[in-house]
């Protein structure tokens, strides 16, 4: 299966093409579509859209990836011009039969790194690491974001590939803090909780005033 990410933009498209093989995922190709801000708003869709199709035909992949839009309401207009671009790459999806899917950017990052926040840089050093390749070599940013793209579908459409990130090992939590509590959490718990001193608020009249109360009598009996 051969998975394109593409990272949309007015001024760099970026893409990546991700195979999905027995043994893994391999990096088959990559690429940008780079237009001038200087031409009109429909010359630079044209770019896009031909360079586009002439790569969809002769790599021929069976999914395109996109991040889904996320706008942020002091920018209004950055959304608009990325809409241009990407309703570009949706109907050339539709053209060449090609199907169509989105991520969300905490989706992607959680899949390739394993967090849901991680930054650009952790994004890339993963990808690095799993496909064997240089980012900085491959081109503009958005070359990786495109590869992420591509990487998150084939791990979410293959479960067996086993290219997750390792993980650190999961540490029970105390009583106190709601995780899982063993006999020996649940003592030290009730010990410290015999030895506080909590404070309580009596409402009298219109006003309340806090009072101290006294430790509990089961704390005598620890050391």
């Amino acid at each position: 299966m051969l998975i394109c990410g593409i990272d949309p933009g007015l001024n760099v498209t970026g893409y990546g093409l991700v195979a999905v093989t027995p043994k893994g995922v391999v990096l088959k190709g990559t690429g940008y579509v780079r237009t001038s801000a200087r031409d009109p708003l429909p010359r630079r869709l044209e770019q896009i859209h031909r360079t586009l199709k002439r790569t969809f035909a002769r790599t021929k992949p069976q999914a395109i990836v996109l991040e889904k839009l996320y706008a942020h309401y002091r920018h209004p207009l950055t959304a608009s011009l990325l809409g241009h671009a990407r309703g570009v790459i949706a109907m050339l999806a539709q053209e060449c039969a090609i199907q169509y899917f989105e991520y969300p950017a905490t989706r992607v990052k959680k899949a390739v790194t394993g967090k849901g926040h991680a930054s650009k840089r952790q994004v890339q050093r993963m990808i690095e690491h799993m496909l064997g390749v240089n980012a900085e070599a491959l081109g503009p940013a958005d070359i990786t974001d495109a590869i992420g793209l591509a990487l998150t579908h084939a791990l979410v459409t293959n479960s067996s590939l086993a290219t997750e990130s390792p993980r650190r090992p999961a540490r029970p939590f105390p009583a106190r803090m709601g995780g899982p509590s063993t006999g020996r959490h649940k003592e030290v718990f009730r010990q410290r909780s015999a030895r506080n001193c909590f404070f309580a608020v009596a409402t009298r009249g219109n006003g309340a005033s806090r009072q101290k109360c006294k430790p509990k009598q089961t704390a005598k009996n620890f050391v």
